[in-house]
């Protein structure tokens, strides 16, 4: 968490790893690791600086290793390994665990560790493995540490997707895919972007409903909009379902 660390601080680290570089047999010997979160370093942070200084050094050497989240093998790989199962018998609930968790490592262990300590992955002496209730997993409330993680991200979405995401926020906490058809004319891909969201964990499907996985990412997608615009976009829907409510009972 170096982005975190105040101005002083990084200034210190970076005049004593630069002087012991001047000392050949002790730079042999030495080895600095630090870590931050991209995304919240800019060129104008304190750290970006120093960062800058360790790079342009003649007297030290300078590694970077960006750290992606996991993907849905490497989940796979982690749950065979750990379960002593086949890819066959564990790839339901690797796709449930990354999607609830986007592969953040982190959130990853502890999506695990609630599932042993809740009893939804148990070891049955009947079955002679690991065994787990698929369908009590999927309704399992995403936490709040993942849910801020997933709505930091949303920024990734194309501006196509960020706007069929607005538009379902207009409808609250869950939807229904049949609606979506309603409004493909009103804005194309409304359901062509559905398989992207619960991809990416953003939502969570249970027969027709569509619900966003958690309030705040619900907030994040409707409160990111000016106040102005989302009224606007809401008496746009507002006019369109209508229009087509009338034309369904003037065709009837």
């Amino acid at each position: 968490d170096l982005q975190w660390a105040d101005k002083t601080s990084l200034q210190l680290i970076t005049e004593v790893v630069i002087n012991l570089g001047n000392f050949k047999r002790i730079c042999r010997r030495c080895l600095f690791v630090g870590m931050y979160r991209s995304n919240e370093v800019d060129d104008d942070h304190p750290f970006a600086i120093q960062q800058s200084l360790l790079q342009m050094s003649q007297d030290v050497n300078t590694t970077e290793i960006g750290l992606s989240s996991l993907s849905r093998p490497d989940i796979d790989e982690i749950l065979m390994v750990e379960l002593k199962l086949p890819r066959r018998i564990v790839a339901d609930l690797s796709d449930s665990v990354h999607k609830k968790t986007s592969g953040h490592a982190l959130y990853v262990v502890e999506l695990l560790n609630s599932l042993l300590n809740d009893a939804l992955l148990t070891y049955s002496p009947q079955k002679c493995q690991y065994d787990w209730d698929m369908d009590r997993i999927d309704f399992i409330r995403t936490s709040d540490n993942v849910a801020e993680f997933i709505a930091l991200n949303l920024s990734s979405l194309t501006p196509e997707s960020h706007y069929v995401l607005q538009i379902l926020s207009c409808f609250g906490i869950q939807t229904d895919i049949n609606l979506l058809k309603v409004l493909e004319k009103f804005q194309e891909g409304m359901v062509s972007s559905v398989k992207e969201f619960l991809d990416r964990g953003i939502l969570d499907q249970a027969g027709p409903i569509l619900m966003f996985t958690h309030d705040l990412i619900l907030q994040t997608v409707n409160e990111g909009m000016p106040l102005n615009r989302r009224r606007l976009l809401h008496l746009r829907i507002g006019e369109y379902i209508g229009t087509v409510a009338n034309t369904d009972v003037s065709t009837g």
